[in-house]
This record gives structure tokens, C-alpha cells and sequence, in this order.
């Protein structure tokens, strides 16, 4: 993942994933910055187009991890 330095307090990461044949690589790109309920991931996806993901951070390490909590309503309840 490439995170890079935050422009009008909004970040452009890049997310690179291999399959597990090893047959194709996935690139998702995403804009970052926070917000009144904490940290919006906007994905843009080639099929689904512009996806919004809402994220809390729970604990930060800038240089090794971040752990963050995300919650989806899918409508039966849970």
C-alpha cells in the first residue's frame, strides 16, 4: 500500500493485491480524510464505480500499522 502526504487534508492511497495463482495483480485506488465521524475511504472501483467507506480508528502507529473498526448495516439486523 502507498499512502501518500495529504493535499487540501485529503490522501490518495494506492492498494496493490496479488491472487493467490499468482495469475493477476488488482490496483484500487482510494481518497482519504477525515470527517465528523472519523476517517472516509472513497474507492474508486472499475466495475462499481465511486464506493464511500466509513472507518474509526481504534490505534495508530504512522510507521507500522493502524487498527480501525468499520461498521455496515446489511439490513437484517446485524
Amino acid at each position: 500500500m502507498l499512502w501518500g502526504k495529504p493535499v487540501n487534508n485529503v490522501s490518495r492511497i494506492i492498494i496493490k493485491s496479488s491472487s493467490t495463482s499468482g495469475s493477476f495483480t488488482l490496483t484500487t485506488a482510494a481518497d482519504v480524510a477525515q470527517n465528523d465521524k472519523g476517517t472516509g475511504f472513497s474507492y474508486r472501483l472499475p466495475i462499481i464505480g465511486q464506493l464511500f467507506k466509513q472507518y474509526y480508528g481504534v490505534a495508530f502507529n504512522y510507521v507500522d500499522y493502524t487498527i480501525v473498526w468499520a461498521c455496515e448495516n446489511r439490513e437484517n439486523g446485524q
